[in-house]
């Protein structure tokens, strides 16, 4: 949590790529037959609360356990193995009505989750590790965005799934150019 000391370029990527990636999930779902009406997600005090919780979630996912992962493993199996778990992690929530996981499919939140933690693993890295540019990534993500207004939970979840996973595939390809 101690390295905020970025520069700003990265705080810009982490508040806007989410928006960029609802962008996305937006079409895919205008295109799989979502309802036309287009809107920007409520933000409410307790969406800026969850902002901040997140850094409990993030201290554990980025500060923790991916630095253990790549120990062992390359920055695309620690991002799954991440994914992975932080998908069984929020599991009970798919059982509670007032949840934004609830009705949306466990099959479709598991990629979404894993090309989630890819985006996650290549900001940590760019940024030294920053647990606190994840956070803020994070943050964004579950309070920033545009959405298909009356778009239902599994439609929602299968959008976010493809969006994310074309988030993952477009960092993948670049960065595996620019490496070799």
């Amino acid at each position: 949590m101690t390295a905020w000391r970025v520069p700003l370029l990265w705080y810009a990527v982490a508040l806007l790529l989410p928006v960029a990636v609802s962008l996305l999930r937006t079409g895919v779902e205008l295109i799989a037959g979502a309802p036309r009406a287009v809107g920007l997600m409520q933000v409410s005090p307790l969406s800026a609360i969850v902002f901040v919780l997140v850094a409990g979630e993030e201290i554990g996912w980025r500060g923790y356990a991916l630095p253990l992962l790549l120990t062992r493993f390359g920055p695309w199996t620690a991002s799954v193995i991440v994914g992975v778990m932080w998908a069984l992690w929020h599991f009970p929530l798919f059982f509670l009505s007032a949840m934004p996981q609830y009705g949306t499919p466990f099959v479709s939140y598991v990629p979404y989750l894993i090309g989630l933690s890819i985006t996650l693993t290549w900001l940590w890295q760019r940024t030294r590790g920053s647990v606190v540019i994840a956070t803020v990534f994070h943050g964004a993500v579950n309070t920033f965005g545009v959405v298909t207004i009356g778009t239902d939970a599994i439609l929602r979840g299968w959008g976010n799934a493809v969006a994310y996973g074309i988030s993952a595939a477009i960092i993948g390809v670049v960065f595996r150019s620019r490496n070799g």
